[in-house]
């Protein structure tokens, strides 16, 4: 015999419910009470201004994002032609993701490893090649 649709239903949200608050439960705790998890400058930085670091955008071999390690990630340089560099903040709370582009919270980066993924931006503003672009296009 088949379950009714409410009952299933209910039993779907029960599941979903406890998986929800897994998930709250595997959070950092908030030991300052500021509404991050974890506690300020202990396990994330709170830079208010981007501060003057050794980073360097002539030492990078591409074009692209870069998180700073001299701040543990919560800064962002953008490298572009001629040396140019123009620099973000994240969120505090949060911190650059150089494997994903983007401020992602803290607890979920590994700022010493971002040097890994600096080749990454070696794929930013290239054309895609015309025969898997229209690959793409038949296959839509």
């Amino acid at each position: 015999m088949k379950p009714h649709k409410l009952q299933a239903s209910s039993s779907r949200r029960q599941q979903n419910f406890r998986q929800a608050k897994l998930a709250i439960a595997a959070l950092p705790e908030d030991r300052d009470d500021d509404g991050i998890p974890g506690e300020a400058l202990v396990d994330y930085p709170t830079f208010h201004t981007i501060p003057r670091t050794s980073f360097s955008c002539s030492q990078q071999q591409h074009k692209g994002y870069y998180a700073d390690l001299d701040t543990s990630c919560q800064v962002v340089h953008l490298c572009q032609a001629g040396g140019v560099k123009n620099s973000f903040l994240c969120p505090n709370g949060t911190i650059f993701s150089q494997e994903k582009f983007s401020c992602q919270w803290w607890y979920k980066v590994n700022c010493a490893e971002s040097p890994k993924f600096y080749a990454i931006n070696d794929n930013l503003y290239k054309i895609p090649d015309e025969k898997n672009r229209v690959n793409k296009e038949i296959s839509k």
